[in-house]
């Protein structure tokens, strides 16, 4: 049986306009207890919807979900199993156990550093994690996906003007290429079933930030290798200094200047996109068509960013006006591959999606500092984690992560972290359970799985479940052994 986490009465932030799918059906979120996903999951909650999470928690926390409740304020249906999508035997059994409207994918490895180094490990799960739930969901004939996407699928910018979805492509780094071409089968999928599917591949930049409540954020596993995340850290005085990596750029202070994204504007740009997807299913797309005739979106492309370029001082200058004191930082040596500006053109998802960022720098700060006064050490899972010594042995090892930039200028402790490139780790700064869980073959797709018909389970039978019933866990095949720590977009890191 799945976890079903019953709400908990809290506030509720519930949104204008709902993308009303069937009563009957559900939502399936992969990796839905990450960062970014644990934060969309708050909003398609507050619309009464009924989602489906499959997150394998290996870098996430289920109390991510349990708060996402609260904060949906008692609204929808969240049902939990803790599953790995190279299972593909035991994703089928949720399949089965539901009928899915809609799919959102946030599940995969996100470190650019790690991807360098277990390449093998960063194919087998981005890419053939997602073919696995692809083939499901054509085999379950639901094909309204949105692909959580990244920034880093362009590389490096040819100019200084912003990105546009249609720059060319070129990703640096395997992480980025596991992105790339996943779009490109995305593509291919939609062009070959015409008029069928509706697939939208959000390219985030910069997510920072936490719910206004401080109740959910962002939680890293060991040491920060995205900005915000380690000036946080440094405020609560888990780190002693932010070292900035040059100041002699060509912007208007010398250091780089990036497209930072409030993490709650993030998450309204999925609720976007699926409205999009709603207008060409659900029997609308007999009346709606697409810009070239069609009447299924087939598959698109969109930036979510503010279009807005920070530099590293604006952050850290907005961070201590939050905290209320001057944070400590230093100025050390450029890193050999950072671009002086990186910023996103969301001049589409404005207007085919009707979205745009809303939320200022400073409330980024002042949300990311009211989520880390009120969790100094992340969720409950990572203090009890932390007390079993691995928080430590996360620390002294180093594990790398990265902005969804396309040249992050990170912030890092030369005291805990070797001076490189997050893209060229030097052996030794990740943890040997990382090679230790790589494992030896890949799986074989799961195109020789036999289909059962479909289960579909009454709202009544549903219901059904008290909240006095505890939580138990799901009844699964055999997990297949974890590449990496990670299976959701990394708690902590974004998910691009």
């Amino acid at each position: 049986m799945p976890h079903h986490i019953r709400p908990a009465t809290s506030v509720s932030d519930p949104l204008t306009s709902s993308p009303h799918l069937p009563e009957q059906d559900a939502i399936l979120v992969t990796g839905g207890a990450g960062f970014i996903g644990s934060h969309t999951v708050v909003q398609l909650l507050s619309l009464g919807l009924r989602l489906v999470i499959v997150d394998n928690l290996c870098n996430s926390s289920e109390e991510a979900l349990h708060r996402a409740l609260e904060l949906a304020g008692n609204k929808g249906e969240l049902f939990f199993h803790k599953v790995d999508l190279l299972d593909g035997a035991a994703l089928e059994k949720v399949f089965e156990l539901y009928t899915f409207s809609a799919c959102i994918h946030f599940a995969g490895l996100k470190a650019v550093g790690e991807s360098s180094q277990i390449p093998i490990g960063y194919y087998q799960t981005n890419v053939t994690g997602t073919l696995n739930l692809l083939q499901l969901l054509q085999r379950y004939n639901c094909r309204n996906f949105i692909f959580s996407s990244s920034a880093t699928v362009y590389g490096l910018p040819s100019s200084t003007d912003p990105i546009r979805e249609d720059a060319s492509l070129g990703a640096l780094n395997p992480y980025g290429r596991t992105k790339q071409y996943i779009e490109e089968i995305l593509r291919d999928i939609a062009n070959s079933e015409p008029n069928q599917w509706n697939i939208i591949m959000l390219r985030y930049f910069n997510p920072v930030g936490a719910h206004e409540s401080g109740r959910i954020g962002e939680d890293p596993n060991g040491i920060p290798n995205n900005l915000m995340p380690f000036v946080a850290q440094v405020a609560i005085g888990r780190r002693p200094v932010i070292n900035v990596f040059g100041n002699d750029y060509e912007t208007p202070d010398g250091t780089g200047v990036r497209d930072y994204i409030h993490i709650v504007d993030l998450a309204r740009g999925h609720v976007a996109a699926l409205n999009k997807i709603q207008s060409f299913s659900m029997g609308a797309h007999t009346s709606v068509h697409n810009s070239n005739g069609t009447k299924s979106l087939g598959c698109v492309p969109y930036n979510l960013g503010s279009g807005i370029g920070y530099s590293v001082m604006d952050m850290i200058e907005s961070m201590s006006k939050a905290v209320g004191r001057q944070l400590p930082y230093r100025v050390i040596e450029r890193r050999l591959g950072d671009v002086a500006l990186c910023v996103a053109d969301p001049t589409l998802s404005a207007h085919d999606l009707d979205w745009r960022a809303e939320k200022t720098l400073q409330d980024m700060c002042n949300d990311l500092w009211r989520w880390q006064i009120q969790n100094p050490n992340g969720y409950e899972a990572r203090v009890a984690t932390a007390a079993s010594g691995t928080e430590e042995e996360d620390e002294e090892e180093g594990t790398l992560r990265e902005d969804s930039d396309v040249a992050s200028v990170a912030s890092t402790s030369s005291a805990s972290l070797p001076e490189t490139s997050p893209s060229t780790p030097t052996p030794g700064e990740l943890a040997p359970s990382v090679f230790a869980s790589l494992p030896v073959t890949l799986l074989p797709i799961i195109s020789t799985i036999a289909k059962p018909a479909p289960v579909m389970i009454s709202a009544e039978s549903l219901k059904a479940v008290t909240a006095a019933t505890p939580l138990v866990k799901p009844v699964v095949a055999t997990q297949v052994p974890v590449v990496s720590p990670a299976g959701s977009p990394a708690r902590g890191a974004t998910a691009c």
